[in-house]
């Protein structure tokens, strides 16, 4: 699983889950205890892990690329400010203009990003650095 900027122990957890999720395994089969459990190791609320294990392993994708894009470094930003990224990867884990979010950084018209994306705030205070 390709997990670029995903900080090593999140990364780790979310492997072991997305591996359990594709040998057919689903988190309803799980105690409701064990489920809270795990995504209070993530971070997570028990419906927004659920969304983001519905979506596989790479439902931040659009985060990873919008960085590049924008000339910041995933890896470097999960290591300095590992909260910060997984916050990220939350909140575009569960952004609704996926698709609009994709298509653009793939046809390079991405200029409205700021306009849309959850984490333009973010994104651009680590860009000028305040």
């Amino acid at each position: 699983m390709v997990t670029t900027g995903i900080p090593q122990h999140i990364s780790s957890a979310l492997a072991a889950l997305m591996g359990w999720v594709r040998r057919g395994d689903d988190l309803a089969a799980l105690d409701p205890r064990e489920v809270s459990a795990i995504a209070l190791d993530l971070g997570l609320s028990d419906q927004d892990l659920r969304a983001i294990v519905a979506q596989g392993p790479h439902a931040a994708r659009q985060l990873v690329d919008r960085m590049a894009a924008i000339g910041l470094d995933a890896a470097s930003v999960a290591n300095m400010y590992p909260e910060v990224m997984r916050d990220m990867q939350r909140l575009c884990s569960l952004c609704v203009v996926k698709g609009r979010c994709t298509h653009e950084l793939a046809t390079h018209t991405d200029a409205h990003w700021p306009d849309y994306c959850p984490n333009a705030p973010t994104l651009q205070s680590l860009q000028t650095g305040t």
